[in-house]
C-alpha cells in the first residue's frame, strides 16, 4: 500500500536515517507521518486541518505529542530547524493558490536541511523546483503509485 511506497521512496531519497527529526508539513490525517516513523524516523507532524488531525490521531497515525495544528506558512513561529522536511501530495497547486503554497513550502525549505516535496503533475514539480532558487534541487518522476507522490522535488541546502 502507499506506507511501502512512501518508505521506498525515503528510503531511495535519504537512505537510512534512523533517529533523525523530519518535518512532516501538511501531513493531512498522518499517512505520511506513519512511515515516517516505521522508516526509523522521528516526526512533527503539522496541519491547519483538525479534522484530518482528528483522524490521523484516532488511528493512531499521529501522536498526539508530535502534532501540531497550526498554519503552515507560520511554521517557523512554533518549530525550530531539522535535518529533514517532507510534503507529501502538496497541491493541486494552481495560479490561484500557488503564493499560499510557495509560502508553505519556503517556510519548510527555510527550517529544513534536506527536502522532499512529492506532487501529482510534472507542471507542480516544475512549479516548486524554481521555488527552491538557491538550493541544490532536483525533480524525478516516482512510478511506485499510480496516483500519489507522482513527481518528486528533493532540496538540500547548498
Amino acid at each position: 500500500g502507499r506506507v511501502e511506497y512512501i518508505r521506498d521512496l525515503l528510503q531511495e531519497v535519504w537512505g537510512d536515517r534512523s533517529g533523525e527529526l523530519c518535518l512532516d508539513c501538511c501531513c493531512g490525517s498522518g499517512v505520511g507521518t506513519a512511515a515516517l516513523r516505521a522508516g526509523g524516523l522521528r516526526a512533527i507532524a503539522y496541519d491547519n486541518d483538525p479534522t484530518l488531525l482528528a483522524l490521523g490521531l484516532s488511528k493512531g497515525r499521529l501522536l498526539p505529542s508530535d502534532t501540531i495544528c497550526i498554519d503552515a506558512r507560520e511554521a517557523d513561529r512554533y518549530i525550530t530547524d531539522a535535518p529533514l522536511g517532507i510534503i507529501l501530495m502538496a497541491g493541486e497547486i494552481y495560479p490561484y493558490n500557488a503564493s499560499l503554497w510557495q509560502d508553505i513550502i519556503t517556510t519548510l525549505l527555510d527550517l529544513t536541511d534536506e527536502t522532499l516535496i512529492t506532487l501529482g503533475t510534472e507542471e507542480e514539480a516544475a512549479m516548486v523546483e524554481s521555488w527552491c532558487a538557491g538550493r541544490d534541487t532536483r525533480v524525478f518522476e516516482n512510478r511506485r503509485d499510480p496516483l500519489y507522490d507522482r513527481w518528486c522535488c528533493v532540496s538540500r541546502r547548498d
